[in-house]
């Protein structure tokens, strides 16, 4: 049967495979973080430092090559020059690149949950007359609040905290990948 003739259902079954290899991708990541979760987030932060110094090397030979014709050539440069320190800081202090960046993290959730938190607690007091269950919103706002003062209260405690919930989450994810992939693969044309 051609590519073209194929129905949609038999076209989308024909490629479970891929839902069942990003399925065990993610739970074999998810294991890893869950059982191992300083090494995996220093191998992935190497990772991101490599990535800086090679899209920074590019970045400078594209600015370097194109800069007769653009006279925004420095800005690519700049750009480039400081993904070459970022990539290289990272790859001479990979540990300490994890826990500064880790750290980092945690106090973004942080802020982010405390502003969520107050401004869900605006937002049910300024419409309480309007809707029903507003204390539920206040409820989850304090709760959002708990959460930032929890995560500042002991950021490196939560960043493995946040890795093996990232872990469940992947590993949650992973299976629920295999399990549409064996069901699409066995489903009838």
């Amino acid at each position: 049967m051609s590519t073209a003739t194929m129905s949609i259902p038999e076209s989308i079954r024909n490629y479970w495979w891929i839902l069942l290899f990003q399925g065990l991708a993610a739970l074999g990541f998810g294991l890893v973080l869950l059982f191992q979760p300083a090494a995996t987030l220093v191998v992935l932060t190497t990772f991101m430092g490599a990535y800086w110094l090679i899209d920074g090397i590019f970045k400078v030979i594209g600015a370097v090559s194109g800069q007769s014709g653009d006279r925004s050539w420095w800005l690519l440069l700049l750009s480039g020059l400081l993904g070459i320190i970022g990539g290289l800081i990272v790859l001479s202090q990979p540990i300490l690149s994890t826990l500064i960046t880790q750290i980092f993290f945690v106090y973004m959730l942080a802020a982010q949950a405390f502003i969520g938190g107050v401004l869900s607690i605006i937002w049910a007091v300024r419409v309480r007359k309007e809707i029903r269950g507003e204390g539920w919103i206040i409820v989850g706002g304090f709760l959002a609040i708990l959460l930032a003062i929890l995560l500042l209260a002991a950021p490196v405690s939560s960043i493995l905290i946040v890795a093996w919930m990232t872990a469940l989450i992947a590993i949650g994810g992973g299976i629920g990948l295999m399990i549409a992939a064996v069901r699409l693969r066995n489903q009838p044309v």
